[in-house]
């Protein structure tokens, strides 16, 4: 990837949530972690941090991530529409670790 692509936040996110669903979660936290440190107020990253840190049991972390989405203004459009409506799956799992951590939208 190039390093001074403005958009690598994304597609690093992407790779997040591909290392995630490929069971690599240690991967995916990393990965998601990088990608938060180009774009922090980003919610679809705080969304997938938010995750793998449900997953390892890591609520704090989750909760901390949950009090950084809340602060945020909700995009018009969730640029992960398409990946949820074809992994509808995907969709479901997230949501689980979501509420796992105590998220209420």
């Amino acid at each position: 990837m190039n390093p001074y692509d403005p958009q690598n936040f994304v597609f690093i996110q992407l790779l997040a949530l591909a290392y995630y669903f490929a069971g690599q979660i240690d991967k995916a936290l990393e990965t998601a972690t990088q990608a938060s440190k180009i774009r922090p107020k980003w919610l679809p990253t705080l969304e997938t941090l938010a995750v793998c840190y449900a997953t390892f049991d890591r609520m704090e972390e989750a909760r901390t991530c949950f009090m950084q989405m809340r602060d945020l203004e909700k995009p018009k459009a969730d640029v992960l529409t398409l990946l949820k409506k074809h992994n509808p799956k995907w969709t479901e799992v997230m949501a689980t670790m979501l509420l796992k951590a105590g998220w209420q939208a």
